[in-house]
């Protein structure tokens, strides 16, 4: 899939940014947003993102919205993950100055 300045390819994103191609390796995720019932949040997630690998891997239970982890139930919002990779397909940390073309190119193709 391409449109312009953005190619989706698998699970790689890659972008056209000022002039400098990017490349990310995208995984769906979740975000945490609310505790289900009156429970305080004993595993501190409300707030964090965690790939749906991620749950797997601590036995959650994701359905849609909601996540299960024992006896604690939680609603989520569903996204990705997006995570700069280079050539070679290794993670990428990006300088101030990456992170300023990228959050400007994004809002850009978010105005179209």
């Amino acid at each position: 899939m391409s449109l312009g300045r953005v190619q989706l390819e698998g699970d790689l994103l890659r972008l056209d940014v000022g002039g400098v191609p990017m490349t990310f390796f995208i995984e769906p995720a979740v975000v945490f947003e609310a505790v289900d019932g009156d429970a305080p949040d004993r595993y501190g997630l409300m707030g964090s993102v965690k790939s749906v690998r991620e749950l797997a891997q601590i036995a959650a239970e994701h359905f849609e919205t909601s996540v299960v982890i024992h006896d604690m139930a939680y609603t989520v919002r569903q996204g990705f993950l997006a995570i700069a990779v280079g050539y070679d397909g290794m993670e990428l940390q990006l300088d101030s100055a990456s992170w300023a073309r990228l959050t400007s190119i994004l809002s850009q193709y978010a105005s179209v």
